[in-house]
């Protein structure tokens, strides 16, 4: 929708402030209220998880917490926060506003945390606030925005304002969560039900048992977790984000902070040695976030993983979620239980500043070259597939 369209009316008596994190947490009850009503509900819009990424990551950012009321009413809420970024290799530089979170913890399906009736007039006088009062600063980068959210149904109302480049970062599987558990399998064939009841028999065989985490022992589920990944990451020589102190200190604090109403969903398979999987997620808003999973490489043997994920699935479907969101990622052990793929996006917006208009160019020539190199290495893929092979030589 845009300005034009949208007419005065829908934003008169709307008023936009920038709160900080001090007054924006006394309003966590209202921002929760918000965080269930976006089309994409899920936890990384929660105040829980924004504060606590605050705690460990926000030294860097100053705040830029954009609310909207109308009179008393809390109507939506942009969580942004600014820094300053030297040039890098995607093309942003300058001083940037991002989404809470979008850098370091890598959540889905961000958004304008607003009633979806609301969206479009709050986020038309969210424009019109960023163009008159708060000018310091060159992109906004919305990285990690849902797909037919908030942000990206009305993008039109920004793009009226600044230049603006929406892309594609990558797509989020995702299962329905309808009829019974065995109508959701019916969709793989006869030999693959079996072996998905045969690996559970046979780690029953061996003694390992499928149990919910409980609340009260969330860190100590999660400390476990984050050492199981950190080995099977070594044994396999594979480079994991997902490791470190301060990253572990954050997890650990959202799971302690959610502990008491329900949101945090952990599951694990436990031998009598201890955990030998795990699965990290939450639950809000009837949408269970399947965030990550650790293995012991060491019961390889058994696929624990996949019985681990089939066994929560049948859980899901004993009630209570209406989705099971693989979020960013493609592997193709997703595709085994989905039921379909939402693209996750990035929507970045430049001030129509002399910064703003040259952080634009740059960003503009770092894509050129990207699709130049993308288009060469397509052509020399091309050119070995079509290479004879060594017996037909």
């Amino acid at each position: 929708m845009a300005l034009s369209a949208l007419g005065a009316d829908a934003t008169a008596g709307l008023e936009v402030r920038k709160l900080d994190r001090a007054q924006a947490g006394t309003r966590a009850s209202e921002w929760n209220h918000l965080a269930a009503k976006v089309p994409i509900a899920s936890i990384f819009l929660t105040w829980e998880w924004i504060d606590s990424w605050w705690t460990h990551f926000g030294a860097p950012y100053t705040p830029c917490l954009l609310v909207v009321e109308r009179g008393e009413e809390l109507l939506a809420i942009l969580p942004l926060a600014g820094k300053w970024v030297s040039p890098r290799r995607d093309g942003l530089f300058g001083r940037v506003l991002f989404l809470c979170g979008s850098e370091e913890v890598c959540p889905d399906h961000l958004d304008l945390l607003a009633a979806p009736g609301d969206a479009a007039a709050c986020l038309a006088a969210i424009a019109r606030y960023l163009r008159a009062s708060e000018r310091a600063w060159e992109v906004i980068d919305l990285s990690g925005i849902a797909a037919e959210g908030n942000l990206d149904r009305n993008r039109a109302l920004l793009e009226e304002v600044f230049a603006a480049r929406r892309s594609v970062l990558a797509l989020a599987p995702y299962a329905t969560i309808q009829g019974t558990y065995a109508e959701h399998l019916a969709r793989l064939s006869a030999k693959k039900r079996y072996n998905l009841n045969r690996g559970v028999r046979l780690l029953e065989q061996e003694g390992v048992r499928y149990l919910s985490v409980a609340p009260a022992a969330a860190a100590g589920f999660m400390s476990k977790f984050f050492a199981l990944h950190a080995r099977r990451a070594a044994t396999k020589g594979i480079l994991s984000t997902f490791a470190g102190e301060r990253l572990l200190a954050f997890h650990t604090e959202v799971l302690e902070r959610t502990a008491a109403n329900g949101w945090h969903w952990n599951r694990e398979l436990r031998a009598d040695r201890g955990m030998i999987a795990g699965l990290y997620g939450y639950l809000f808003a009837g949408r269970m976030s399947y965030y990550q999973i650790a293995i012991d490489p060491s019961w390889d043997r058994w696929s624990p993983g996949t019985s681990l994920i089939h066994l929560s699935l049948v859980d899901a479907h004993a009630g209570g979620i209406q989705e099971f969101d693989f979020l960013r990622g493609e592997e193709e052990y997703k595709d085994r239980w989905a039921t379909g793929k939402r693209p996750v996006l990035r929507l970045r917006l430049f001030n129509n500043t002399p910064a703003g208009l040259l952080a634009r160019l740059f960003g503009s020539i770092h894509g050129l070259l990207r699709r130049v190199r993308d288009r060469s290495s397509r052509r020399v893929r091309s050119r070995e597939l079509q290479a004879p092979g060594p017996e037909l030589e």
